[in-house]
């Protein structure tokens, strides 16, 4: 599902499912998505999480480069809303991205015998 957000410069922001957002949420979350979604479920750092969601979602849908800090500064209120509503919107997708793309991720490699 697409969703448009409204910054606090005026600019608006089409959001569309990406597969950058899941990379961005490794990149910048400490643990990556699995500490995440521990976070989250454990009731800790909700602020930082919901911070690291918005900005993984906007970077991923900007054509010009966004700074961590310059990301959560153009948000509204009502945009972190919007952000929050267009990730449950998308959580199916996530999963199934993720599932579909990252197969190779824990699989350990067996050395061939010569």
């Amino acid at each position: 599902m697409r969703k448009t957000i409204k910054l606090k410069n005026g600019e608006t922001l089409d959001l569309e499912w990406n597969f950058l957002i899941t990379e961005y949420l490794d990149e910048v979350y400490p643990g990556g998505q699995k500490q995440l979604q521990k976070d989250i479920r454990m009731n800790q750092h909700h602020f930082k999480a919901t911070n690291v969601l918005c900005y993984a979602v906007i970077k991923a849908n900007r054509n010009e480069p966004i700074t961590y800090e310059d990301a959560i500064k153009s948000l509204t209120i009502k945009a972190i809303q919007d952000i929050v509503s267009f990730l449950n919107d998308n959580s199916k997708e996530m999963d199934s991205l993720k599932k579909k793309n990252q197969p190779y991720s824990k699989m350990k490699h067996k050395k061939k015998k010569h």
